[in-house]
């Protein structure tokens, strides 16, 4: 149930550190910015606003807003950590939330998007995945 949930929720968002520069497109232009975002398998549309530390993400079919904290840890690695939102989650997703760290690696980008892997944990809950933050609306 939480992992469906923590998939859509986050997009924004490899264990393994980046240690290469992406084809043309420095991770730094990531850093801050309006991207959009299309989970697999769904049909529902994000806005993602990030500002360098803080990064909202707006669900434009509910208009649900989450926000989560941006701990940058190289110029193509960084943590999210949940702050509030997701108004029709349960008091247990919350906790889930509460207690989850997203680490995201970005592993190639373009002038129109960016690739990322992601690692979400929450407590013994593991999760990888990777998937397109867009930088223009499909």
């Amino acid at each position: 149930m939480y992992e469906k949930l923590a998939i859509t929720v986050i997009g924004a968002f490899s264990i393994l550190p980046l240690s290469f520069l992406l084809s043309n497109t420095p991770c730094v232009l990531f850093k801050k910015g309006r991207f959009h975002f299309y989970p697999k398998d769904s049909k529902i549309h994000y806005v993602v606003i990030r500002e360098d530390s803080l990064q909202s993400e707006i669900n434009l079919k509910t208009g649900d807003t989450s926000f989560w904290k941006i701990k940058w840890l190289s110029d193509c690695e960084f943590n999210c950590s949940y702050i509030s939102g997701i108004k029709s989650s349960s008091k247990a997703e919350q906790d889930f939330f509460n207690k989850s760290i997203l680490r995201i690696s970005i592993v190639d980008g373009s002038k129109d998007y960016y690739v990322y892997d992601a690692l979400f944990q929450s407590g013994s809950f593991t999760k990888q995945f990777n998937d397109t933050m867009w930088l223009r609306e499909k």
